[in-house]
């Protein structure tokens, strides 16, 4: 026996033998979304103060900015912050460069802290940009229900011939899907159906 637990996109790169159409189809059914994350580490944590404010105790934030979501390491006291963009603006974002990407992260913080662009360039140590569809072990960064999921879940939890299981985020008949949890307790599911044989 065997789990196939990969992330959705990349169970069609895989030959099976014999084919398994119905699984793959099923697999495509299932939304798979994109997501770039961006880290960045600053001398200071300047936010703690920005505009004559008590941000001690900021941890998430919400905005219109291109890069709309960021939170911080709070409580951990480190001058670092994760910006978030998910979804199809991602996606073309993705295709930019890094130092693009990094200016438009800086301009996002600078227009949400009414901040000047020059000083947080000075700030800024080092950056990182993740681009998950674009990491060939991902293709993506975690699913998304869509009308067909239902169906397509219920077809990927049927074993093939006894023998060949699929397990993953995705593939979760709890609704806890796009989850670590919900990866691991669809995992946990096929392993005990195989250890009862």
């Amino acid at each position: 026996e065997a789990i196939v637990t990969v992330p959705l996109p990349l169970i069609k790169t895989i030959a099976f033998i014999p084919p398994i159409p119905d699984k793959l189809k099923a697999a495509s059914e299932i939304g798979f979304g994109s997501v770039i994350k961006i880290l960045m580490r600053f001398h200071n944590a300047w936010w703690k103060k920005a505009q004559g404010k008590n941000f001690e105790k900021l941890f998430f934030l919400f905005s219109n900015e291109t890069i709309p979501s960021w939170w911080t390491q709070y409580p951990e006291d480190r001058a670092t912050l994760t910006g978030w963009k998910a979804g199809p603006t991602a996606e073309k974002l993705s295709e930019k460069t890094e130092a693009e990407i990094e200016e438009i992260a800086l301009q996002s913080l600078s227009n949400i802290f009414k901040m000047p662009m020059a000083q947080l360039q000075d700030e800024l140590i080092t950056s990182k940009i993740i681009r998950w569809s674009q990491d060939p072990y991902a293709k993506g960064a975690y699913s998304y229900p869509t009308p067909e999921s239902t169906k397509a879940i219920e077809e990927l939890l049927m074993p093939v011939d006894g023998r060949l299981f699929f397990a993953g985020e995705a593939i979760n008949s709890s609704w806890t899907s796009s989850t670590v949890e919900g990866a691991l307790a669809s995992g946990l599911s096929a392993a005990q159906t195989i250890l009862k044989k």
